[in-house]
């Protein structure tokens, strides 16, 4: 099942930047929309270049690869690729959470968040770089030969995925909790909405990384190599496009949060209408009743005062 019988040498190595090259212009062209509408920001710069940065390495490390015989520098690219993932994700969670406690009561500690999150990107940074360097003291020009340091790489890798998939687990863990134990409800009328795309986007994020580690643990449960482009499908190009869909959603929701008000406001303002527009109605109600009622009384004052008058006469 795993195995596919046709090889298609060399594809998979032209695929690949195509591939990338689309998603990085996907995404310059939502955050360029973000910046049309709005002022551009440090994180939108930081984001955009993280994706420009890891489309770059991609692709660069597909190329050379189906070109030249030297692997070494590819194989360096594609342990870029995986920082760049690595922090596109992390810094993605902090940015939503930040912006979310901005419209609601802060129940965590953004500074300490952000700098576990700096902490854990400059630690998995150290160890991918010392292991890639143990891999080219080793020699061989950092092609496969199964050996310790190899393992280590790939272990790395497979731990980065899992890793991920923790943080994100942790922190949806995190919001549902505090939230929990120190509001009853949300104050603002978008949070409903928002926490349950976050949600929704929580568990894209973690099934598209378990899809990685599983699919990284082929080899090493069965000592066998999955076929390349059925490879590259499940643990890049399949999880990437999910992920960067993900990660888009993610932060458009002071977007949508803004859409959520805007809807919440004018259901607001349509009801005020109506209440207003019933208050008229019953006011004009009673006005002409108590008109009635006055013309009434003076025709019985009237009537009453010519009875008088006539009695008298």
């Amino acid at each position: 099942m795993w195995e596919l019988n046709v090889y298609l040498n060399g594809v998979q190595y032209v695929i690949a930047p195509i591939l990338y090259t689309f998603s990085f212009i996907g995404v310059l062209t939502f955050f360029c929309h973000k910046c049309n509408k709005q002022s551009v920001t440090f994180p939108y710069v930081v984001i955009t270049l993280s994706y420009l940065i890891q489309t770059l390495s991609f692709s660069t490390s597909h190329v050379m690869q189906l070109y030249s015989s030297t692997t070494c520098v590819a194989y360096f690219l594609s342990r870029v690729v995986y920082i760049c993932n690595f922090f596109i994700v992390s810094y993605t969670l902090f940015h939503w959470v930040k912006d979310f406690t901005e419209r609601e009561v802060r129940v965590i500690n953004l500074t300490v968040v952000g700098m576990g999150i700096l902490i854990l990107n400059i630690w998995f940074i150290g160890i991918v770089i010392a292991a890639f360097i143990a891999l080219f003291i080793e020699g061989n020009d950092c092609i496969s030969n199964n050996g310790n340091i190899e393992t280590w790489n790939t272990w790395i890798s497979t731990g980065s995925n899992m890793l991920l998939t923790i943080i994100v687990l942790a922190f949806g863990i995190l919001i549902i909790q505090r939230y929990h134990n120190q509001i009853s409800h949300f104050t603002s009328p978008d949070s409903k909405k928002s926490f349950l795309i976050y949600i929704f986007a929580l568990l894209l994020l973690i099934i598209e990384n378990l899809l990685r580690f599983i699919v990284h643990l082929y080899f090493p449960i069965t000592k066998k190599y999955m076929n390349d482009i059925l490879f590259q499908t499940m643990i890049h190009w399949l999880p990437d496009m999910v992920e960067t869909i993900t990660i888009l959603v993610l932060w458009s929701s002071d977007e949508m949060s803004w859409q959520f008000n805007k809807e919440f406001e004018e259901r607001m303002f349509a009801n005020t209408e109506i209440i207003l527009r019933n208050i008229r109605t019953e006011h004009s109600d009673l006005s002409a009743l108590s008109f009635t009622s006055y013309q009434h009384s003076t025709l019985s004052y009237r009537d009453s005062t010519s009875s008088t008058t006539i009695s008298l006469l």
